[in-house]
């Protein structure tokens, strides 16, 4: 196998287009360490016997939404999909930093991929074949560790330690939460199980926030909580803790991330399944007001107000939540129907419920903010940031309420653009990169795009030509509310709950006549038809390399041309 400082029969790596020779000497690799494991009495690790393969480097992955087209892929399985992938390598001629930076940007959007593909995927191994320089990737939910290149003909015992380790590692599981959202049901009653991945230096962890804001109407509530332990590891820091001692000040940089999940009720449906005009003004009602609440009788300020962060729930599952937090929970699938009527629509309007508070801020008792800071603290979903967070740059911004007010406006307008009709209809053939929006969301920094973006919405000129041009027709008769909503945010000092609540925003006058009369377009959508929910749903959120939460959003791409900051605001502790 290895002879004369070489290993014999290993395709020439200074070469191109050897995907499929490197693939066949790495399985000829592993069946032979397999023979010699054996010839020595040793036992392997009963799994289905993994195989490389290069049979996508042209044809890409199908089921990968962009058709990546990996050079190598390690599977167990004959239909080798993103879904069961085990590990991924890349292959360039040269150890150039063009060749360096390439491959580590195909590694980790194939790292993307599989964590996006394989909900309890805790970690993921790649490498890349630089010339015959070998680098080993290890993605997590708190980035990434890379080895120095490692020449494999001058230290042989470190290939052998990897690839024989990829081949026979057995293991039942990108930077940011890699959130994951299962639908269950228990005693006939929905739940929902939030898998993620929590920074452990954020003062107040979400499960201690929703408990303090429990009797806030209007916020989700959580039934319970644990920390996720599998073979004694909860968390990031099992693989950092071993790195040697130099890097002690780089790892003080890094967050270290715990395994949780929360079990949460009521199970709600996207915003965006609104059935008229009507219900949809009255979620963001319930919103505004569920967010004064936090504010006032809990000292809470959410931060993170988006389009993934608002559902829409049935009264009366409201009423049931109120009931259960604190009882005894054992989550399990099944496979009996849903009893018949046990959850059937009503004409009713639904509840908006508030959810996510991941990133929430807990002030004390007096008002005041403490402890903030966060190693990956972050202020919000792009589209939806307020102008002064974004403006504020690297420095780190004191979030205020009447910043998710405007958070809240933005998503107003961002469905008023996105969709044409009721029940999650969306624009064909619409692109908002296509449209003056495309500035909100792609730019040269953050600080830039908030610039971008205050200018949009104060310019009395280019706010009806590059906001108010691109609704839907729908969404008309909500520009009155839109145009009053805006004169409050161009002030902050009146962007207020009670502002918003008030008849500048939802209603026409101060006798709070409705904008929308209590008869209005009641006929304007059919009634919802019953709710056929299958007795477990899966709900993936993408976890992005680094979480950024744009990849939340349908049609949004950052500029190519320069690779922008995470939205991470950052300060020392005070």
């Amino acid at each position: 196998m290895y002879k004369t400082h070489k290993w014999v029969r290993c395709p020439d790596l200074n070469r191109k287009n050897i995907e499929p020779a490197l693939a066949k000497y790495l399985k000829d690799f592993g069946n032979q360490v397999e023979t010699l494991v054996k010839a020595a009495g040793k036992s392997l690790p009963r799994h289905k016997t993994r195989q490389w393969t290069a049979r996508f480097t042209h044809k890409g992955v199908p089921d990968a939404p962009n058709i990546r087209k990996p050079d190598i892929l390690l599977g167990a399985d004959a239909n080798l999909t993103w879904g069961n992938t085990l590990g991924h390598g890349e292959l360039k001629s040269s150890n150039s930093g063009d060749c360096r930076r390439t491959a580590y940007l195909q590694l980790l959007n194939g790292a993307y991929l599989i964590f996006s593909h394989q909900d309890n995927r805790r970690f993921v191994i790649s490498f890349a074949f630089l010339g015959k320089q070998l680098q080993l990737y290890i993605f997590d939910r708190a980035g990434v560790v890379v080895t120095a290149p490692i020449d494999i003909h001058k230290r042989p015992e470190d290939f052998v330690r990897v690839f024989t380790a990829l081949m026979i590692f057995l293991s039942d599981v990108i930077r940011g939460r890699g959130t994951v959202c299962w639908h269950v049901r228990h005693d006939n009653r929905s739940f929902v199980i939030k898998d993620t991945w929590v920074d452990e230096s954020r003062p107040h962890a979400e499960a201690e926030i929703l408990s303090r804001a429990k009797d806030v109407e209007g916020v989700i509530k959580v039934h319970a909580h644990t920390v996720v332990d599998i073979n004694g590891v909860n968390g990031t820091h099992w693989l950092r803790s071993n790195l040697p001692s130099n890097f002690t000040t780089a790892l003080k940089r890094i967050e270290c991330r715990i395994h949780t999940r929360l079990v949460l009720h009521p199970f709600g449906d996207p915003v965006s399944t609104f059935t008229s005009r009507k219900e949809l003004i009255s979620v963001l009602i319930d919103v505004v007001q569920a967010l004064q609440d936090l504010w006032q009788d809990a000292n809470i300020l959410h931060r993170d107000i988006s389009m993934n962060n608002l559902l829409l729930v049935d009264p009366n599952d409201l009423l049931l939540g109120s009931s259960a937090e604190g009882g005894t929970f054992n989550p399990h699938r099944s496979n009996e129907p849903e009893p018949a009527g046990s959850r059937q629509r009503t004409l009713a309007l639904r509840k908006g419920l508030l959810i996510d508070l991941d990133y929430a801020l807990v002030l004390d008792d007096k008002g005041e903010r403490g402890k903030t800071v966060a190693k990956a603290h972050r202020t919000g979903t792009l589209p939806f940031m307020a102008t002064q967070v974004l403006k504020q740059g690297p420095s780190l911004a004191q979030h205020q309420p009447h910043h998710d007010l405007e958070s809240l406006f933005y998503v107003l307008i961002w469905i008023c653009v996105h969709y044409v009709s009721p029940d999650n209809a969306e624009r064909q053939n619409f692109d908002v990169r296509d449209t003056d929006l495309r500035l909100w969301i792609s730019g040269e920094s953050y600080e830039a795009i908030g610039a971008t973006k205050l200018a949009t919405i104060e310019d009395e000129t280019w706010w009806p030509q590059k906001v108010l041009f691109w609704f839907a027709p729908y969404f008309e008769p909500l520009k009155p509310c839109i145009n009053e909503w805006r004169q409050l945010v161009l002030d902050p000092n009146k962007l207020t709950h009670e502002n918003v609540l008030g008849y500048g925003v939802f209603h026409e006058s101060p006798k709070r006549k409705p904008r929308i009369g209590p008869n209005q377009e009641l006929d304007l959508s059919p009634p919802r038809p019953e709710l056929g929910v299958a007795q477990v749903e899966e709900c993936k959120v993408p976890a992005a390399a680094h979480d950024r939460r744009a990849l939340d959003i349908p049609h949004l791409r950052l500029r190519p041309s320069k690779i922008p900051r995470p939205v991470v605001k950052s300060a020392p502790s005070k």
